[in-house]
């Protein structure tokens, strides 16, 4: 399926949005991904890596970002919004 998703887009030249939860998908596919936890970008990151994708150390080096980055440990309580942030009511 990635295959053939990134073969229409060369083909055609559209914009996509794609929605994953699988890191290596994203980075396969990808010109950017933007990482959004709580309603709030939390990444947002230019995928650099020539077309066709290889999987690489330049392919585990964007995983390894990502997943850093998601597994970066949250302090903050339920709920709390993140440092900096104001909520108006």
């Amino acid at each position: 399926m990635q295959r053939l998703i990134e073969r229409l887009w060369l083909r055609q030249g559209f914009t996509a949005l794609l929605v994953t939860h699988d890191v290596s998908e994203a980075v396969a596919l990808a010109d950017r991904v933007i990482l959004i936890e709580r309603g709030a970008v939390a990444l947002d990151l230019a995928v650099t890596l020539a077309r066709p994708r290889v999987k690489d150390a330049g392919f585990a080096h964007f995983e390894k970002r990502i997943l850093d980055r998601v597994l970066e440990p949250d302090d903050r309580e339920a709920g709390e919004p993140p440092a900096g942030w104001t909520y108006e009511i």
